[in-house]
């Protein structure tokens, strides 16, 4: 569903200027509401705002991070007027049709459309009104959508929501004095939203190691560290989602069930899509559970380590984390 509200910002607006303002509304607007506010505020950018789409970004927000499993998850799409005019981003009953939602689940598969989304987003058959829908300069219409009725979040873990929308800008005038037009796709940034609980079925027990029952992440699946944690995309660099907080140093096992990464010094595990993080190491040094790296077969993984006594090592823990031992002193960086 989609909500409607309006609201005015904190600076004073004089009143006879609001008025004014608020006639200019349509009343085919029910679905959306304008905002009037700074344009761009700090810290919100778009995946895509080249100079033709005349300031407009498209921005993607969670009513809250977590949810538990059967929870309603709602999430605001805005977009935003961050030119210097006014901006024709349409027409209205091509609105909703002009979104498409990205959903990746906590295995980083692409989720389907329910019925219900795919009316909710599908084109029009029959057009009595298409009106022109206008951002003006320094505004924002706000949209709001459930998402847990148009995608089955039935799992939990953490799942990335991305959004695009096909937006038809007015043009200026070509020789023939027609006015012309250009379609932009704007894209957001993705967000994260993570569920907590019980999946409706197949829970894995709390015990069972993350290999033995982990779905393992596609080949080509790529695991990096941005501002602190561990993100993952596809080969292509796309559909980059965060998997896990506070986290560097990511390597794969060599079936790719298990992602092995250091955290304040020390070795961990998890899925590949970041559930089920295990501690192996305990360490007191913040020097100790780099650059940790998996055995040929799984069942171990090496990494430097440093005590006052032997300076810098290389050690190794088994996969259940019940040994680590130390392999050799006075060296760093191991690789199988």
């Amino acid at each position: 569903m989609v909500a409607a509200t309006r609201y005015c910002p904190t600076f004073v607006v004089a009143t006879t200027i609001m008025k004014s303002l608020i006639t200019l509304i349509p009343a085919f607007a029910l679905a959306v509401f304008c905002t009037a506010i700074p344009a761009l505020a700090s810290g919100d950018q778009a995946v895509q705002s080249a100079p033709s789409s005349q300031g407009l970004t498209i921005v993607a927000e969670a009513a809250q991070q977590t949810y538990t499993v059967g929870d309603d998850v709602k999430v605001d799409v805005i977009v935003r007027n961050g030119g210097t005019s006014d901006a024709n981003i349409g027409g209205s009953a091509f609105d909703l049709s002009s979104f498409r939602f990205v959903v990746l689940d906590p295995s980083s598969h692409p989720l389907t459309p329910t019925p219900f989304a795919r009316k909710l987003l599908g084109v029009p058959t029959k057009v009595k009104k298409n009106l022109p829908i206008k951002i003006g300069a320094g505004w924002q219409r706000r949209y709001e959508f459930e998402l847990s009725k148009m995608f089955a979040l039935s799992e939990p873990g953490m799942y990335s929501i991305a959004v695009k929308r096909v937006v038809v800008l007015s043009g200026q005038s070509d020789s023939s004095h027609r006015a012309t037009s250009q379609v932009v796709l704007l894209a957001s940034d993705p967000i994260a939203v993570t569920l907590t609980g019980s999946a409706a079925v197949n829970t894995r027990p709390a015990e069972t190691p993350p290999s033995t029952q982990a779905k393992p992440a596609s080949r080509w699946t790529i695991a990096f560290v941005r501002s602190g944690d561990i993100w993952m995309a596809n080969g292509e660099g796309n559909e980059q989602r965060l998997v896990i907080r506070n986290g560097e140093a990511p390597s794969w096992s060599p079936d790719k069930t298990v992602l092995a990464f250091a955290r304040k010094g020390d070795v961990w595990i998890s899925d590949p899509n970041g559930q089920n993080q295990k501690q192996l190491t305990d360490s007191a040094s913040l020097e100790a559970g780099v650059n940790p790296v998996f055995s040929p077969d799984g069942k171990w993984i090496a990494y430097r380590s440093w005590s006052q006594q032997a300076g810098i090592m290389v050690r190794e823990v088994s996969i259940d984390g019940k040994t680590d031992k130390e392999l050799l002193q006075d060296g760093e960086d191991p690789a199988w």
